[in-house]
């Protein structure tokens, strides 16, 4: 289930998300509020309303369609998985690692 978070003064993109996920990775809140936060990821004000994606950790016997599944009630829904950890997956999609972090987009 995806959260929001409202900004209050002073916060961070990673102090949100050691808050949230506990770890400073703002990446992944970032990327699901890019349109709202713009270029500079230090212009975060209060008052704004950030969407929390949230994350998966890969266990032993996952695939992408089984994500899917579990989050969307689709399994052919896993590309959007896909798209959203390019970066962590790599360029095959079959190849998730059990431990992975994974953000599960909206």
């Amino acid at each position: 289930m995806t959260q929001t978070y409202i900004v209050k003064k002073g916060d961070t993109l990673a102090q949100i998300a050691e808050m949230f996920y506990g770890t400073r990775n703002w990446k992944p809140i970032y990327e699901a509020n890019r349109k709202l936060i713009g270029l500079d990821t230090n212009t975060i004000v209060p008052d704004q309303q950030l969407v929390i994606p949230d994350l998966y950790t890969v266990q032993t016997g996952d695939t992408l369609t089984r994500i899917a599944k579990s989050y969307y009630g689709n399994p052919f829904d896993w590309p959007r998985i896909y798209r959203a950890n390019r970066d962590v997956i790599g360029e095959n999609p079959r190849q998730i690692i059990p431990g992975q972090l994974l953000v599960i987009p909206y």
